[in-house]
């Protein structure tokens, strides 16, 4: 009998396979633990945190036999943390826990690279993030003076 690997995804809300990834992975307050078939086999729940403080529940997943992490951003400090377990970590534009394993299926999901982690702390005009009220994503209040903008992470948007 063949083990299947074990996914971790990020996710904002628990809603099954529909459940939304979040953004910001090191930040996030569940991760739901899959197969690559769809089955989910456990969602982490650290809402008892708040975020930034023991939020990445590394522990749990590494005693669920997770193997691979799929996220739309992560920094640096979290991908050597993951590296050093010996997690695959892959990357996405997928808004969904269904939708990243499509993905994973059809061989799209993107490899970690220095590209990828440095594209975390610049917007799409090159203005370096870590600033802030969200540091880590580079919500500054530099580049306008609106009450939100977009164009990094993936696209999401604060308000000021």
């Amino acid at each position: 009998m063949t083990i299947s690997p074990i996914i971790s995804i990020p996710i904002l809300e628990n809603k099954g396979l529909q459940s939304r990834i979040s953004e910001h992975f090191g930040r996030t307050l569940m991760h739901m633990l899959v197969d690559p078939e769809g089955r989910i086999v456990a969602v982490l729940d650290q809402s008892a945190n708040r975020p930034g403080e023991g939020s990445m529940p590394l522990a749990a997943m590494l005693d669920f036999g997770v193997t691979q992490i799929i996220c739309t951003t992560i920094g640096r400090g979290a991908y050597d943390h993951l590296q050093a377990k010996a997690l695959d970590v892959r990357v996405t534009n997928a808004k969904t826990v269904e939708k990243a394993l499509a993905a994973l299926k059809a061989g799209t999901l993107k490899a970690v690279t220095d590209e990828v982690l440095d594209a975390n702390y610049k917007d799409d005009e090159g203005h370096g993030h870590g600033g802030g009220k969200h540091k880590g994503c580079g919500r500054t209040g530099e580049k306008s003076g609106k009450a939100e903008y977009n164009g990094h992470c993936n696209g999401h948007t604060h308000a000021q």
